[in-house]
């Protein structure tokens, strides 16, 4: 527990800083004891009228038991819980499908049904609250759709507004009933309490005090009993006509029946209320958790969701044995509190206190309470959640989550919370999925010139790829990937394949790196790739894919195994080499254009020199300067798993590679290497750090038998005092490598921004 649980207590800092306690807690009894009666008279109407008194005497009770053990249990001291307008709506509507169910039977019967489910809501509300906390699922709000929490607060506003109507005309509203409202009988009933909640409405939009809805309901109050005096009404008078709430049994309000009366209640009728049961608890945790978000940026600091969970769930156990509905966090309250200055949990024991003398000694003067104040009391809060989700939320949502929002507010007027919050979750899966199928899940486009291996291969061989760097397509996935995103992908490689603009790729590479996840769907949608390649010679190639993915997209391929041709890689830069290496195969050994290109991979040196030294008579030229060039070369030869160059060593040379391979690796913060490239015949390594003077960026390493021609720094001064202009033809074959490098990763990076 926080230290703070006795740390502001009155003999510990004075009387005067115990001061904003004693009004927080004062001032939240004064405004919930209408609104507990108000709850209780939207609950027990109709046919459960006669027990009005003993559902005032539960939800004050409620009251007081949740402020008490959450101010023991919760995260931030001077937080307050109450029972919530949204679980008397739901409550609400149980009961008055109980009532329907056992119409024939016994009132008392009734009632206690009426009673058992509220305490079995209250209870499996509470435990589900522990369950969530304890796993640490508070963070299970992010995922509720926006549309679908506006939608339940919105109807939770309509069935209040209908409720406090209801209340003040001493009617059960529903849509067989609503023209009754409309007889002369009726009206001079609600109508002042609907003139009260706009009252009420503009007048604490107006006056941001707290004090303000307690000081209007008291002028009413006032002016009502005024009427009566004027009037010559008496107050028994009042209460036969329906003015006032009473009369009440005498006693104190708080009266449970004794336990052996449970066997007397309908536990079927309370089963089909699952359903209900269902939607309260899964609303009160979307609504918990919302206030904690609320509080959250009102105290300017993050709040255990956890804990406030596990908290209200204890106190919702304890309530609901009491006979109270769900409650939680009570946003407005809380905020008041801490604003006051009243951050102890001395504030939640000191509304409870109040509550328990309202609940002994209060009876009297409640059942004095007009019933059109507390119908219009009802009326306010519905008016207050229409006005936020229905009117300022037009400007604030898309046209399409705003119609979300309405239909789900419709449905739970017509039919039930339950029904608005199904078809709300429904409406939002299928908007989710058509705007999410919008979304280009293809997220680069890049082919053979834009994007190579690491394979530093010698000039010869880029040349090639170069040539045909239209027959690798490379398609970069990004998002999660279902059957409304996969389309516009087939439609894309459809549309490349018969571009007359370019040649059809040879090699198709799927990348699947930046993929969050996909659905079966989506593996047949990758099938359906099958008849994109009827018509060409083409490979599929699947990179990064999960391994649950890359089982069971296989396993579907394996089906269609003669029409297609398919691989797996662990990463596009393999898929790339082996496709590189693939293209090269081909190019080399057939007649597919080669004549233009003079292809000579025995001799190492004069690969490297054929490209990058442009001379029109390159041969001639080419064969004079290696010849001059080996004076200052020395020739190595270095077997396998040698180190040639060792990260942050002094540059001591280069070396031109003239058969065999060697890979450069990183080493990192964990001294774990990673692959940066590798190198075979024609390439040359270490010509920065010698250029630039600076020490080897990277390890050079040999992955099999290799021969090098090794240019020490001492060999190219001196080569540059004895013959400067070989020395320029050298810098410039080097310039031109660079360049090359330069080039391609100018191709990679404009293909990926593009």
């Amino acid at each position: 527990m926080n230290n703070s649980t006795v740390g502001n207590a009155p003999g510990s800092h004075g009387f005067q800083k115990f001061i904003p306690i004693l009004t927080t807690s004062l001032v939240t009894a004064i405004l919930e004891v209408p609104v507990g009666i108000s709850f209780a008279a939207l609950i027990f109407t109709g046919v459960l009228s006669p027990y009005l008194s003993s559902g005032i005497g539960i939800l004050l009770a409620g009251a007081a038991m949740l402020s008490l053990v959450s101010a023991i249990f919760n995260s931030y001291p001077g937080s307050i819980s109450l029972p919530q307008d949204t679980s008397a709506v739901i409550i609400a509507t149980m009961a008055a499908s109980i009532a329907v169910l056992i119409s024939d039977g016994p009132p008392e019967i009734l009632f206690l049904t009426v009673l058992a489910a509220i305490t079995c809501s209250s209870v499996i509300t509470g435990l589900t609250f522990v369950v969530l906390g304890s796993f640490r699922l508070g963070r299970l709000i992010r995922y509720i759709p926006y549309p679908v929490i506006g939608g339940f607060l919105a109807g939770s506003g309509l069935l209040l507004f209908i409720g406090g109507i209801g209340i003040s005309a001493n009617l059960s509203v529903n849509i067989t009933s609503i023209s009754e409202l409309f007889q002369s009988s009726r009206i001079i009933f609600w109508l002042p309490a609907l003139f009260f909640a706009i009252l009420l409405y503009y007048g604490v939009k107006h006056f941001s005090s707290p004090l303000a809805l307690p000081t209007m309901l008291f002028v009413v109050i006032i002016l009502f009993f005024s009427y009566l005096l004027i009037s010559g009404t008496t107050i028994e008078e009042a209460m036969q006509t329906g003015l006032l709430l009473g009369p009440f049994p005498e006693g104190n309000l708080w009266k449970l029946p004794p336990f052996e009366m449970l066997l007397e209640v309908d536990w079927s009728a309370i089963l089909q209320q699952a359903g209900q049961i269902t939607s309260l608890v899964v609303i009160s945790t979307i609504s918990l958790l919302l206030n904690a978000s609320g509080v959250e940026l009102i105290v300017r600091k993050d709040i255990d969701l956890n804990r406030e969970l596990k908290s209200a769930g204890l106190a919702n156990v304890a309530a609901g044995f009491v006979g109270s509905i769900p409650g939680y966090l009570a946003l407005t309250h809380t905020a008041f509190s801490i604003r006051t200055g009243a951050k102890s949990r001395w504030a939640g024991v000191m509304i409870f206190l109040f509550m328990l003398l309202v609940l002994l000694f209060g009876a009297p003067l409640i059942e004095l309470f007009p019933r059109f104040a507390a119908g219009g009391l009802v009326c306010f809060l519905g008016l207050t959640l229409l006005m936020e989700w229905v009117v300022q939320t037009w400007t604030r949502m898309s046209h399409w989550d705003y119609i979300v929002v309405i239909i789900i507010m419709a449905t739970m007027g017509i039919f039930s919370p339950l029904a608005g919050v199904g078809i709300g979750l429904m409406l939002a899966a299928i908007l989710f999925i058509i705007q999410y199928s919008r979304v280009n899940v293809i997220r680069h486009v890049l082919d053979g010139k834009s994007y190579f291996s690491i394979i530093e291969r010698s000039p010869i061989e880029k040349s090639i790829l170069r040539k045909y760097s239209d027959w690798i397509y490379i398609l970069e996935l990004q998002g999660f990937i279902f059957f409304g995103s996969t389309q516009s992908m087939l439609d894309f490689v459809h549309k490349r394949l018969h571009d007359p603009a370019y040649h059809p790729p040879r090699y198709l590479l799927l990348d699947f790196r930046q993929v969050t996840g996909m659905d079966g769907s989506a593996i047949m949608s990758f099938v359906k790739l099958r008849t994109l390649t009827l018509e060409h010679p083409i490979s599929i190639i699947f990179t990064n894919l999960p391994p649950e993915y890359q089982s069971q997209l296989d396993s579907e391929l394996r089906i269609y195994s003669q029409d297609i041709h398919w691989r797996f890689f662990r990463d596009l830069d393999h898929a790339v080499e082996w496709c590189e290496d693939q293209l090269l195969t081909e190019v080399l050994h057939t007649e597919i254009d080669t004549e233009s290109i003079t292809v000579n991979l025995r001799d190492g040196l004069a690969d490297f020199f054929q490209t990058n030294y442009g001379s029109t008579d390159a041969p001639n030229d080419q064969t004079f300067l290696i010849k001059q060039l080996t004076n200052y070369l020395e020739r190595r030869e270095i077997p396998a798993n040698y180190t040639i160059i060792r990260q942050g060593d002094p540059s001591v040379g280069l070396y031109i590679i003239e058969s065999g391979q060697v890979a450069a690796h990183l080493t990192r913060r964990d001294d774990s290497p990673l692959r940066l490239r590798v190198m075979g015949p024609g390439t040359v390594i270490g010509e920065l750090s010698l250029y630039l003077n600076i020490p080897a960026t990277a390890s050079v390493i040999t992955t099999r038998p290799t021969v090098t021609h090794f240019l020490s720094q001492e060999n190219m001064k001196a080569m540059e005092s004895e013959n400067p202009d070989l020395a320029n033809e050298f810098h410039k074959v080097i310039l031109r490598l660079v360049g090359d490098r330069l080039r391609t990763s100018n191709n990679t990076i404009q293909a990926l921004a593009g």
